[in-house]
């Protein structure tokens, strides 16, 4: 989902996504929010920023799902695994974004 420039604020379309995908996180799987930045501005603007980001959908999740308090991990990571070149605005763009990877639970033994 994406961020505003210099913004942790969950915007109209992120909240969108999050209420299409939140019955479909099922609690027994392990949740990774990752949130990102684009390279603009320095590194550790850029790491508090990624952590702001995944902390917001991390409370968004938590208020709709209190279920999943114990399944979710941040990794938040400024100037970091990037999804388009930088070089561009509509990069960038793309770049400040928040996923959601759910992992299912290992199968018993």
């Amino acid at each position: 989902m994406p961020f505003a420039f210099g913004s942790a604020q969950l915007g109209a379309q992120a909240q969108s996504v999050l209420r299409q995908v939140i019955d479909e996180l099922p609690p027994s799987s392990r949740i990774t929010i990752a949130g990102r930045t684009d390279s603009s501005g320095p590194a550790g603007v850029n790491d508090a920023l990624a952590h702001a980001r995944a902390e917001a959908v991390r409370k968004h999740l938590l208020h709709a799902r209190p279920d999943l308090a114990g399944a979710m991990t941040l990794d938040a990571q400024g100037n970091c695994c990037f999804a388009a070149s930088n070089d561009t605005a509509t990069g960038r763009a793309r770049n400040r974004r928040v996923e959601i990877l759910a992992e299912p639970p290992a199968p018993p033994p």
